[in-house]
């Protein structure tokens, strides 16, 4: 028999299962909020801590600063993803260069430290999304120290700074403190101003760098799924700054790292390896538009490449760059951020949740209490009918029925640039633009 006088008793808060409040946590609250829920009790503090330092994300000098004054053996240990971005906050013109650098610089010295706390960390991400002044950089080997420390469960790095300080130090180099962490890793994301094969084996003769040593020992690397390494990047319309081959600059980094690559690839010390790409970036192969570009995959396991066109389309809006992607990937042209252009070529290869968290897309999308954030992307029937506007390309493309642009293929180090290939019965006038022939 039902006590008919119970049911409409009010439930109070507390008798909630710790599993319903981490999901109000989780979904319904911002880390303000949290923060407010961790003073309420010990047991409120215990749960709200776990979801609020589950996943650390760093965008500014003055988080960046709060966070390292921290005590460090308080919340450490329940740190899952950390992201780094070091670099936003030096762009503020209320603190001067000088305090603003010393302040990063000193603030990033005690990460180091602090990873050896954190059990827990499965993903790491130092991200630089663009250039920054020389006067900014970061030292190499504080970048060195950071991978040094990198904690044993951590299975996912990401370090993406174009442009580091070389302080000098013998010690210093990235390639090698890459290689002993290699057998640890499920996702790899580099992009360093050098690179060599140092990065995935011993014993690469720097004095003799196209030719493969032969006493070199690619690393093991047994859980190794995804490996992205940029060895060149785009810089204004129609130029690229390569990534150097350490010691060696004035050297072709492609084809050394694509040879050594080749011998890392093998399933003896990669078996699980499912995607190992080089990215590339090539100007295109005539002057008919200046404003477009390619980026490669140089995919080492099918020993080929695909170079991507994409450009900017209008006057350099940073929400107007169009990709043309390979026909199975997409029918349409797509338009979107420059951003988003390198991550579709990727892959995608790693994303960046609402919250800011950059992780390995497969980890991305296993964890539910996290949004990828997806960037407004359009085809060009969208986007023309919204600017009222349509590029030469795509006016050229419907008025002759011919695909006049189109992604390029070729072998693992070729350069395969691509074209605007101009239609059998037409001709680009004095004035640029694509005309029958008489």
């Amino acid at each position: 028999m039902v006590n008919m006088d119970t049911r409409d008793q009010p439930i109070h808060i507390s008798s909630l299962s710790n599993e319903l409040f981490l999901h109000i946590f989780e979904s319904d609250l911002t880390p303000s909020a949290i923060l407010q829920c961790m003073l309420c009790c010990k047991r409120w503090l215990s749960l709200a801590s776990s979801v609020l330092y589950k996943h650390i994300v760093l965008r500014n000098g003055h988080m960046l600063s709060v966070w390292a004054q921290c005590p460090s053996d308080t919340y450490d240990f329940l740190i899952e993803t950390f992201t780094l971005v070091p670099i936003h906050f030096l762009y503020s013109r209320s603190i001067p260069v000088v305090r603003d650098t010393r302040q990063l610089r000193s603030t990033l010295e005690k990460l180091p430290s602090r990873l050896a706390n954190m059990v827990n960390l499965q993903c790491l991400s130092v991200y630089s999304p663009s250039l920054i002044p020389d006067a900014f950089c970061i030292p190499l080997s504080l970048i060195t120290s950071i991978v040094d420390h990198l904690p044993q469960n951590c299975v996912s790095l990401e370090i993406d700074v174009r442009n580091m300080i070389d302080d000098t130090d013998p010690e210093a180099h990235i390639c090698t403190s890459i290689r002993r962490v290699l057998p640890q890793l499920r996702y790899l994301r580099l992009r360093f101003p050098e690179v060599c094969p140092e990065a995935f084996g011993y014993g690469f003769d720097a004095s003799q760098p196209t030719i493969i040593a032969a006493g070199f020992k690619p690393a093991e690397a047994p859980r190794l799924e995804q490996c992205l390494i940029t060895v060149g990047y785009p810089g204004p319309p129609n130029i690229v700054w390569p990534i150097r081959l350490c010691e060696h600059p004035r050297v072709d980094i492609v084809p050394v790292l694509a040879r050594y690559l080749q011998v890392f690839k093998s399933p003896q010390n990669a078996p699980r390896l499912q995607k190992l790409w080089m990215i590339d970036a090539l100007p295109l192969g005539d002057d008919y538009n200046r404003t477009s570009e390619s980026l490669v995959r140089r995919d080492v396991l099918a020993d080929k490449s695909q170079a991507i066109p994409y450009g900017n389309m209008a006057e350099r809006r940073t929400d107007s760059w169009f990709v043309r992607l390979p026909a199975e990937e997409s029918s349409h042209d797509l338009v979107t951020t420059l951003i988003s252009v390198k991550g579709l070529v990727e892959g995608p290869a790693w994303v960046i949740t609402s919250n800011g968290t950059r992780l390995p897309a497969p980890e991305a999308y296993k964890k539910a209490h996290l949004t990828v954030s997806q960037p407004v992307m359009r085809n060009w029937k969208e986007w023309s009918i919204k600017e009222k506007m349509a590029p030469l390309l795509w006016v050229y493309e419907k008025k002759s029925g011919v695909k006049i642009l189109d992604v390029a293929e070729g072998g693992l180090t070729d350069k395969c640039i691509p074209t605007f290939r101009i239609p059998e019965g037409w001709i680009i006038d004095d004035d640029g633009y694509l005309e029958r022939s008489e």
